[in-house]
């Protein structure tokens, strides 16, 4: 019995190291992946925000995607792409935007020198290795092709892609109904969201009525919820099911 605990022991405190020695990537909503370790990834609805590696150096491709004001309206913002190179090992980190990006002239801005903020679990800024992904000659935009110049030119090496839990997703291009209700999903309170959640649920085959409530987060919900046709309804909701 004593034998057998010992060996229990042993594989719990064994197992509790392995889940320790890797490195854990979150990005912020505002934060879409293009290139993970040199492979291209796509996005979805519910699209991927967390990664994880082997600890050493290792390497992401990402670019901010988010909605921001013109005049009055909204419009989608991607910036240029930021190709992030670390050297990390058991720990967690965030990325996020550098700055305030709400309005097209912040967006004109921040894409004349594209930076994020990596942080670790205690809100410490960690030390990486930062530049924009030049383009390659061509109609569209080949980000493995460009990583593996980038990388060559810098003399970067980076460890094999199945050291990453990411995997490939199918590009879905979404609606302006769709994209307006999760920016003002984004900015509602913890309140708004339920009664937003609760009344688009309702509302899931004709919309009748209007979601209660004077502020400017409900009423913009319910302007774009109502616009969506019954099949944008439903992955608006499919996508409030992910995001609760």
């Amino acid at each position: 019995m004593k034998s057998f605990k010992i060996l229990l022991l042993a594989g719990l405190v064994g197992a509790s190291f392995q889940a320790a020695a890797e490195v854990k990537i979150r990005l912020n909503q505002d934060i879409k992946p293009l290139v993970i370790n040199g492979e291209e990834v796509g996005f979805s609805l519910g699209k991927k925000d967390e990664f994880t590696f082997d600890n050493g150096q290792n390497q992401v491709v990402v670019q901010v995607s988010k909605l921001v004001e013109s005049r009055g309206e909204y419009e989608k913002f991607n910036s240029k792409p930021v190709v992030i190179t670390f050297n990390a090992a058991n720990t967690e980190l965030t990325v996020s935007p550098d700055g305030t990006l709400k309005t097209t002239e912040d967006s004109k801005i921040f894409d004349k020198a594209p930076k994020v903020v990596v942080k670790d679990s205690t809100g410490k800024s960690v030390s990486t290795q930062q530049s924009m992904l030049e383009a390659s000659n061509g109609l569209t935009r080949d980000y493995e092709k460009e990583v593996t110049a980038y990388n060559k030119k810098h003399q970067i090496i980076l460890p094999g892609a199945a050291a990453v839990s990411a995997p490939k997703m199918v590009e879905t291009k979404i609606s302006k109904p769709q994209e307006m209700v999760q920016y003002w999903y984004g900015e509602a309170s913890d309140s708004q969201k339920q009664a937003f959640s609760t009344w688009a649920f309702q509302n899931r085959k004709q919309v009748s009525g209007e979601l209660a409530g004077n502020d400017k987060p409900s009423q913009m919900l319910d302007y774009w919820y109502k616009k969506a046709t019954s099949e944008q309804r439903s992955e608006i909701l499919t996508w409030l099911l992910k995001a609760e």
